[in-house]
């Protein structure tokens, strides 16, 4: 008897989205994931992660993919169906581009693998397909993502704690300019069903950049209020600040939905009620539930760490300013976190950087 072939995958960033999203590839039964951990290398090849969660039944110890790297360069030694990117999306610390660059050489004696980007923020796809095919010549295919996770990786690395939440939004980029990306052998509805096998959702679209800048409202909005105020989201939902503060956190809301307006997304995107949508959602997930989980940008913040200031809310001020939108309160804050962020990497070891 024969087993199925399974693809091999190669999977970069090893931290709570990497871990659960290498545990719904390697469940899928039809994926080996090979894991690049560079912070978390000894404990995930050796004894493994636990996992801790909600969706998927309980407590999963000990978990370890098909096999656990330390660098993209030590897994050149095959060829990949999808390389996924799980990594933070840190264009000031380590370009993505940078980041694959093995991968993308023309010493990888392979075929290109179609590049799945878990990513947060707007124009993350943009700077590596530039890259690949200013600096390479290679036009890559790239499966954009919304991901929607509520999970965290404990400080010691030793175990993910996760929520029920594990869907994605996924859609091929196509450049603004040049041809449209064709995927000949159904990368992305190959990819897509893996996820559904896996026991993960996912949903595809035609058009994925207003799905992801619906997304990216959120973290624009709320993620980085919780950043600057060093507080989890809850705390935005206590009945003195929404008695005072409410319509300043809606004005910030507004603001980015102005700029998605400006960019072109329609009513069907971007509705008239999205103001009130989001904020309503937020206060029913986060006020009085209970939950502990906190934004990513708010655990780096806490950690010391480099945060996704720039795909977050960056690219949404860039837009803005090229297109002539007023935003008062999305370049205070882009301002304010701008100085953290440089402190932040003034303060760490070059070699951190």
């Amino acid at each position: 008897m024969h087993l199925p072939m399974k693809d091999d995958i190669l999977l970069v960033g090893y931290g709570a989205v990497g871990v659960i999203y290498s545990y719904i590839l390697e469940r899928s039964g039809k994926a080996q994931v090979t894991a690049v951990a560079r912070g978390n290398y000894e404990i995930a090849s050796g004894r493994g992660i636990n996992i801790q969660s909600v969706r998927f039944g309980g407590r999963i110890a000990n978990f370890k993919p098909h096999r656990v790297v330390k660098s993209v360069s030590e897994a050149l030694d095959r060829p990949y169906k999808y390389v996924v990117v799980a990594t933070k999306a840190l264009p000031d610390v380590l370009p993505t581009a940078q980041l694959l660059a093995p991968i993308l050489l023309p010493s990888y004696n392979h075929p290109l693998p179609t590049i799945v980007l878990l990513q947060n923020g707007i124009g993350v796809e943009r700077d590596l397909y530039d890259h690949a095919f200013t600096s390479l010549g290679k036009r890559l295919r790239i499966i954009a993502a919304a991901v929607y996770i509520l999970t965290n990786l404990n400080p010691v690395g030793d175990e993910v704690i996760h929520d029920r939440e594990a869907r994605i939004d996924i859609g091929l980029y196509h450049p603004l300019e040049g041809p449209r990306t064709e995927d000949p052998d159904n990368s992305l509805i190959s990819f897509h069903h893996m996820v559904m096998e896996g026991g993960g959702g996912s949903k595809v679209f035609e058009n994925i950049q207003p799905i992801k800048y619906h997304k990216n409202m959120w973290n624009a909005g709320f993620a980085t209020v919780a950043s600057l105020t060093r507080h989890p989201v809850p705390a935005l939902f206590t009945s003195n600040i929404t008695s005072n503060h409410q319509s300043t956190l809606k004005g910030v809301i507004s603001e980015l939905a102005l700029v998605g307006r400006a960019l072109g997304y329609t009513e069907s995107q971007i509705p008239a009620t999205i103001v009130d949508d989001i904020y309503d959602t937020t206060k029913a997930l986060f006020h009085n539930t209970g939950t502990q989980h906190k934004a990513s940008m708010l655990l780096d913040v806490q950690l010391g760490k480099p945060f996704e200031v720039e795909v977050t809310l960056g690219e949404v001020v860039r837009h803005a300013h090229r297109l002539g939108v007023p935003i008062p309160r999305l370049e205070t804050m882009y301002l304010c976190l701008s100085v953290m962020q440089e402190q932040t990497l003034r303060s760490l070891p070059a070699r951190s950087k």
